[in-house]
């Protein structure tokens, strides 16, 4: 599950409402539906039931909506992992630094390819900020968040804690 989709919850449990939570998070009703179906079939659970008021979220669903999120300034006490890329993208993910910690991003360890880094990033070893395809596959099991159009720098939504399978419901 992406870090995306747990920020979708959380916005859907404060405002159960497809249309005006697809606007906040920059995304079309649709492609919310899909993402909410994606989540269902991911944990096995029904989310949201829609009734004539509305959505009404499940007791796996609401369990799912109330995890905590990790604070962002968590990664300034974690060691920052770099890897080979250009320096356009260096850029962007600098400058997004910049703008979310208001300081000048770490420098970091070099690792040489972004590969290695999330190898590193899997045993615990620090974090990296890189771009990902929308069909990377996460063999290493990594932490991710896509970037979501909010002014000129993709926003970085927070990381999120993992959630148990449908067994935990039972």
């Amino acid at each position: 599950m992406k870090d995306f989709d747990w920020e979708l919850l959380h916005e859907l449990y404060k405002n159960p409402n497809l249309t005006k939570v697809a606007n906040v998070l920059y995304i079309t009703q649709p492609t919310l539906t899909k993402r909410l179906q994606h989540i269902e079939a991911e944990f096995d659970v029904t989310i949201v039931e829609r009734t004539p008021k509305g959505l009404e979220f499940t007791p796996e669903g609401k369990y799912l909506a109330e995890q905590p999120l990790e604070d962002l300034s968590q990664l300034l006490e974690q060691r920052r992992l770099w890897y080979s890329t250009n320096a356009e993208s260096k850029k962007l993910l600098d400058e997004w630094w910049e703008e979310q910690f208001q300081q000048v991003p770490p420098t970091g360890q070099v690792m040489g390819y972004v590969d290695v880094v999330w190898q590193m990033v899997q045993k615990g070893l620090g974090y990296t900020l890189c771009f990902l395809p929308e069909e990377y596959t996460n063999p290493y099991g990594l932490c991710l968040t896509p970037p979501r159009p909010e002014g000129r720098y993709p926003r970085h939504p927070e990381h999120l804690v993992p959630v148990p399978k449908k067994q935990a419901f039972e």
